[in-house]
């Protein structure tokens, strides 16, 4: 898993790296707000939320 900050454009992708399923967390940028993640039961939450489709 990789999270990284200051790209402006808050985005997730995932890819396969060596048979294994990794992530790729973009936070937005805080023009407009603050844009960071939660761990909530098990996984990384937005907040805000993307857009629905809104990945990588």
């Amino acid at each position: 898993m990789v999270i990284c900050g200051h790209i402006h454009r808050a985005r997730h992708a995932q890819a396969g790296v060596s048979g294994e399923n990794r992530h790729l967390y973009v936070l937005g940028h805080w023009d407009e707000g603050p844009s960071y993640l939660v761990y909530e039961d098990g996984e990384f939450v937005f907040v805000p939320p993307l857009p629905p489709g809104d990945t990588m």
